[in-house]
């Protein structure tokens, strides 16, 4: 298989708490984060300090999101 959604709730670095200053970042899109739950819907996702859901599902929820990598600042508007 070519692509397919991953995931994100599994997606893990080695013992996160080791290595917290890891420069390695996963941003991750084409998965809604309302996949993931209400809690979710409309939001960036993060599970630990390395891996980002930025696709917020524009079409359904009006919100464009962006993420800021050297600052990790989350951006949102709606459309």
């Amino acid at each position: 298989m070519v692509w397919d959604r991953p995931d994100l709730q599994s997606i893990r670095f080695p013992n996160d708490a080791k290595f917290p200053k890891d420069p390695n970042v996963i941003v991750v899109g084409h998965t809604p984060t309302y996949y993931l739950g209400d809690a979710y819907t409309g939001k960036i996702y993060t599970q630990n300090p390395h891996t980002f859901c930025v696709d917020v599902g524009t079409p359904l929820t009006g919100r464009l999101a962006a993420l800021c990598l050297e600052t990790m600042e989350e951006l949102y508007m709606r459309i």
